[in-house]
């Protein structure tokens, strides 16, 4: 774990005269991997959301790395998705059938949720209409809508 754990997206260093904010260093393996992980989801054509850390980070500014990327998706979309990782190489199961399945490479995961832990609230289309598109990872993504991290 980096010694420093909270940093500001506007604090970058110069390394052989190119300008790299200290987030894209922090982590070159996890940066690449879940760059990866994001394309990967694209490519499959499944409609996700990111949220957690990643989307703390997009909408505050406030840097938390964490070991997993959230994803978050429609029920019906879970299988197909956990079935394109499973291809790519990833392992992938069913934590909890009720809300959420891990894709895993190493140290990485990725939290595919579908659901709340309490069973009570789905990843509704709602989500998806007020989901912000941003640059993440140098890759275009939507957000879990700010009003549904509180």
């Amino acid at each position: 774990m980096p010694a420093t754990i909270f940093t500001s997206l506007a604090a970058s260093v110069e390394v052989g005269g190119v300008k790299i904010s200290l987030t894209e260093l922090t982590d070159h393996v996890c940066t690449s991997f879940y760059r990866q992980v994001l394309r990967t989801i694209q490519q499959s054509g499944i409609p996700f959301l990111v949220g957690g850390a990643f989307a703390l980070e997009s909408y505050t500014g406030v840097v938390r790395r964490t070991k997993d990327l959230d994803v978050f998706v429609h029920r019906e979309d879970v299988e197909p998705l956990m079935q394109v990782l499973a291809e790519r190489g990833y392992h992938t199961e069913v934590r909890f059938p009720h809300w959420i399945c891990k894709a895993r490479q190493g140290d990485h995961v990725i939290d595919l949720i579908f659901g709340s832990g309490n069973g009570i609230c789905a990843v509704d289309t709602k989500r998806f209409s007020e989901a912000p598109k941003v640059m993440l990872l140098k890759e275009s993504v939507f957000l879990v809508p700010v009003g549904e991290m509180i």
